[in-house]
């Protein structure tokens, strides 16, 4: 694969990320996301897999029910072949329902590994994982030992 086409999956990928999730822009998932595409989540919050476009807007409207102002921030980006793995962080205030979790209104920061597979420039894959332990601890559900 040439080092254009590196650079261009990395684009789609920054997109998804600045864009979308940051921009709260979910009106350009269909733009980025492949029909089939699934998030396969591991060792990650939410737990369930989503499908395609839609499914990917309700994990984010998820998000932002529970963390209005949450943000993604990238740390390091790789590209090879039809992969692109991200390692980034995100963080908000806890002002919301997070899943089966009451707000603490407390800020939230946790770690995430992406490895997204792409096809055809667009995103058919999201392998996520989180650190959920660290996650858990935060929101109360698992207690930190001190």
């Amino acid at each position: 694969m040439t080092n254009t086409a590196l650079e261009a999956n990395k684009a789609v990928v920054t997109r998804l990320l600045e864009e979308v999730f940051n921009g709260h822009n979910l009106d350009l998932l269909p733009e980025l996301l492949t029909q089939d595409f699934v998030l396969k989540p591991l060792a990650a919050f939410p737990p369930e897999e989503a499908y395609g476009p839609e499914g990917m807007r309700s994990v984010y409207e998820g998000f932002y029910k529970g963390i209005p102002d949450v943000k993604a921030e990238t740390l390091d980006m790789i590209a090879e072949g039809d992969i692109v793995m991200v390692y980034d962080r995100f963080g908000g205030t806890h002002e919301g329902p997070l899943g089966p979790f009451e707000a603490t209104h407390k800020p939230l920061f946790w770690n995430v590994m992406h490895l997204y597979r792409l096809r055809d420039g667009k995103i058919a894959e999201d392998n996520v994982f989180v650190d959920a332990l660290g996650l858990m601890q935060q929101v109360g559900a698992i207690p930190v030992d001190s």
